[in-house]
């Protein structure tokens, strides 16, 4: 119906001048070699669906739909491949949506097997961001499940094996500024009764040993953000509980006055070390209990 507007120029080359309307299913092929189809001069090649322009290749070589558009596979997986990459990007500042139906996941792998970012499965590049958020990971229907899993298993474990490594480096451009290489917090109120742990650490299974902490440097404050020794415990009450079990313990507390006090929680005919400081010395007083 539109050979007026083809034109062969009997070697490789047919010519469509206007328009082509092919009337019900129909095939484009070739026997042998490819298939490649030309516009002209700094033209896109649209595809329409009934009449209305749905996907488009521009004259940037960009794949880019008219409206929601979908890609999908009938059967089988979809496979996009790239021997330069592959880009994912929209425009506009505008979200980047991959929504796997039912009960699917989003899978990322790779097979190279060394580099930092070269050699990850996943690597995000946020050197754009000043004061936003680079990742963000919501729930808000979360119950007794984990929002963020991360697992190491199998035999080939070395040494520094590590399944989560959190670094913050770099000169600052500020002058006395506090920054933070994790920040985990747990402010769950409770209807009734509960109790809120913000970190949970164990070491186990280990011959040689096994440490649940190790603070390779710096100070550790508990009550304080900014501990002044090795070891700084600030709280009005006492300070130091050290236990034999849940009722043979013995507290240390400091006073407003900056005496120690020593004292026994159980027992028969304890001693109680009070009043220590560089003036007084050091009193002992008869605490009998039990």
């Amino acid at each position: 119906n539109n050979s007026a507007n083809l034109t062969w120029n009997g070697s490789n080359l047919l010519t469509i001048a206007g328009g082509l309307t092919f009337t019900g299913a129909q095939t484009l092929q070739t026997s042998t070699g490819a298939l490649t189809i030309n516009t002209g001069s700094a033209a896109a090649l649209n595809l329409n669906i009934n009449s209305t322009n749905a996907w488009s290749i521009t004259t940037g070589s960009i794949l880019q739909s008219n409206g929601a558009q979908t890609i999908n596979s009938s059967s089988g997986i979809l496979t996009v491949t790239g021997t330069g990459g592959l880009t994912l990007s929209t425009a506009s500042n505008t979200n980047l949506l991959l929504s796997p139906n039912g009960t699917g996941v989003i899978v990322c792998s790779t097979a190279n097997a060394t580099g930092v970012t070269t050699g990850s499965s996943l690597s995000l590049s946020t050197n754009s961001l000043t004061t936003g958020t680079g990742l963000y990971i919501a729930s808000s229907t979360l119950t007794s499940g984990l929002l963020v899993n991360l697992q190491v298993s199998g035999t080939a474990a070395a040494a520094s094996q590590t399944a989560l490594n959190i670094l913050t480096a770099g000169a600052t451009a500020t002058n006395a500024i506090t920054t933070y290489g994790a920040q985990i917090s747990n402010t769950h109120t409770n209807v009734t009764s509960g109790t809120n742990v913000a970190l949970y650490l164990n070491a186990s299974g280990a011959t040689t040993a096994n440490y649940g902490l190790i603070v390779n440097a710096g100070n550790a404050g508990f009550g304080t953000a900014a501990p002044a020794a090795a070891i700084d415990c600030l709280s009005t009450t006492e300070q130091l509980r050290l236990s034999y079990d849940s009722t043979h313990v013995t507290s240390f507390t400091v006073g407003s006055t900056g005496t120690l006090t020593i004292t026994p929680q159980t027992g028969t005919s304890l001693k109680s070390l009070t009043n220590i400081d560089a003036t007084s010395g050091m009193t002992l007083s008869n605490t009998s209990t039990g």
